[in-house]
């Protein structure tokens, strides 16, 4: 069971359980939506602990970006990519679209070496 209150228009950070991932995922959503990156990342993150989907690292990473976090934000995108991979294969436009990401972050932090091998064999991102 979960539990959210409004108050003030603020959602308060509430939920925490394995019932609540896609609850916290559509939060995390919402927040990012209203460019409210650090709450963004507190839901998705409590529902990453319980669901390991691409979808959560990927989200994560846009909003540390938003928050000028790049080595935050390439972490995530990288793991969200991995994830993928496994679960959707390299060539599902969702894998693509983490690693593309990862790849431009990468280039911009000149933390190429910090990626998978995979990532560039694949003749994505450049």
């Amino acid at each position: 069971m979960c539990c959210v209150i409004l108050q003030d228009k603020k959602v308060f950070h509430l939920i925490n359980s394995p019932d609540a991932t896609i609850t916290n995922f559509n939060i995390g959503l919402s927040n990012i939506q209203l460019h409210r990156y650090e709450d963004a990342i507190k839901y998705l993150l409590d529902g990453y602990k319980f669901n390991k989907a691409g979808g959560f690292p990927y989200n994560i990473g846009k909003s540390y970006e938003a928050l000028g976090q790049g080595e935050n934000a390439l972490k995530y995108y990288i793991e969200s990519a991995e994830i993928r991979y496994d679960q959707l294969g390299a060539d599902h436009a969702a894998t693509i679209d983490a690693r593309d990401e990862a790849v431009k972050l990468a280039s911009k932090l000149d933390r190429r070496s910090d990626l998978p091998d995979w990532f560039l064999d694949v003749g994505h991102g450049e």
